[in-house]
């Protein structure tokens, strides 16, 4: 992990071409893909997965 990343625990909840909509039990959150730094091939809806994300958009989306 980059010092400049965080890792939350996310469920998620919908997918589009360029977005996960994430709930982390606080509300639900739509994370650009293209801001993810894990290396996933795909994600399960209804899964509960750890994403790797800029800590800005960690403080921008309400996750710290």
């Amino acid at each position: 992990m980059n010092k400049e990343n965080i890792e939350i625990c996310v469920g998620i909840k919908r997918e589009t071409e360029k977005a996960l909509l994430v709930d982390d039990s606080s509300g639900e959150v739509w994370i650009p893909k293209s801001q993810i730094q894990n290396d996933a091939e795909e994600y399960i809806v209804g899964e509960n997965v750890v994403l790797e994300l800029p800590e800005w958009l960690c403080f921008e989306k309400g996750f710290i």
